[in-house]
């Protein structure tokens, strides 16, 4: 929720000799860690290999861990003993056309929309900071599958997607269960010459978390339910060029919480403008330009029901209710440049990147970095 301060009349609270005290529950709110996008998308020692046989193709990204791991059987996977041995699957997809009209894809630490994007030929470029604010509900996810249909009618394309897994907290317990999450998405898109439209809706239900954030203790477990609409469009400008552009807008209800919340509502958006182009300096090349918002809290909070006074004749508490703001005051911008040209048999990637606001606080200073990337197939 960024650097929300929400401002809430003390609440009182009875001690072990029943003698009433105030408490601030702003004071009780932990901010998360801080992201940090750049050591999390530079994983050392990842690697990946795709195949493709008629219609149907394969990908599968592994890490490779010299130093000795717990045996996994991928002998499916056409790995070795030896290799099986030394590599863990980070992400797999694989993804073919079952007739001239229908597509499949299954996904293995992949989002829905990486699997709708892969289904409509609409593929991303390789930006590490800004990448694409739709695969984003507010929180990494950890241990995710997804499944999605893709069937075309006429000249319009319907994509069915359906996405489960963990909500990842880099700072609990890893020994302790992490709370679960589940996607599934709706979308239309058709093209119109040069321009892709694209049109979506979806449904994320959250166990424990809201938008990822923890809201235990006094207001409550947590759970919510969200609803989000997409629109994007990518036009082809010609001469290698293109020019894209994508907004999401969301709505998330909190019912019945327990704890002093009574309920809740949040309004969300995201968006993103790209510029990229296709043998940009030399044959091969490619650079591309990214502008976005993250998922950002617009409006809203938690209703709560609050004592706030306390009558020692009657051993009465008053309520009153108060709006527990969760709206913070930054705005997180991302501005990330990625150059990528073919080198050596592989692919040399260069990336620079800047953020204002990280993480929607007004107060922290801007995070600029880069990054140098080599590629080659194993």
């Amino acid at each position: 929720m960024g650097d929300a301060s929400p401002r809430v009349k003390g609440v009182i609270v009875l001690d072990g000799f029943s003698r009433a005290f105030a408490v601030n529950l702003a004071q009780t709110l932990r901010q998360a860690p801080q992201e940090q996008p750049l050591t999390q998308g530079l994983q050392p020692g990842l690697s990946t290999a795709a195949v493709a046989n008629g219609p149907t193709a394969v990908s599968i990204t592994v890490r490779r861990d010299l130093t000795g791991s717990p045996e996994v059987r991928f002998a499916q996977l056409g790995l070795t003993r030896e290799d099986a041995r030394q590599v863990k699957v980070m992400s797999g997809l694989a993804l073919t056309h079952l007739s001239r009209h229908t597509a499949i894809a299954f996904g293995i630490s992949e989002s829905g929309r990486t699997l709708q994007q892969r289904l409509v030929a609409a593929a991303d470029h390789a930006f590490i900071v800004a990448r694409d604010p739709m695969t984003r509900m507010g929180f990494y996810a950890n241990a995710a599958s997804s499944l999605g249909v893709r069937q075309s009618v006429g000249r319009l394309g319907i994509t069915l997607t359906s996405e489960r897994g963990h909500v990842y907290e880099p700072w609990a317990d890893p020994r302790l269960a992490q709370p679960r999450y589940g996607i599934d998405s709706l979308t239309l898109d058709r093209r119109f010459g040069r321009a892709l439209v694209t049109l979506g809706a979806s449904r994320l239900t959250e166990q424990q978390t809201v938008l990822g954030a923890q809201l235990g203790g006094p207001v409550g477990a947590g759970g919510a339910t969200s609803w989000f609409v997409d629109a994007g469009s990518r036009y082809d400008l010609g001469h290698g060029w293109q020019l894209g552009a994508n907004y999401r807008r969301g709505w998330t209800s909190m019912p019945g919480l327990g704890g002093l919340a009574r309920d809740g509502r949040l309004s969300t958006d995201a968006w993103s403008f790209d510029l990229a182009k296709d043998d940009a300096f030399r044959p091969g090349d490619s650079l591309a330009i990214r502008l976005m918002q993250p998922l950002r809290v617009r409006s809203g909070g938690l209703n709560l029901v609050v004592p706030v006074s306390y009558d020692y004749s009657t051993l009465t508490a008053g309520y009153e209710n108060q709006v527990f703001n969760l709206t913070p005051s930054g705005r997180e911008i991302d501005l990330e440049a990625v150059y990528g040209v073919p080198f050596l048999g592989g692919r040399l990637t260069a990336n620079a990147y800047a953020r204002r606001q990280p993480g929607n606080i007004a107060a922290l200073a801007p995070d600029i970095g880069t990054a140098l990337r080599f590629s080659v197939g194993f």
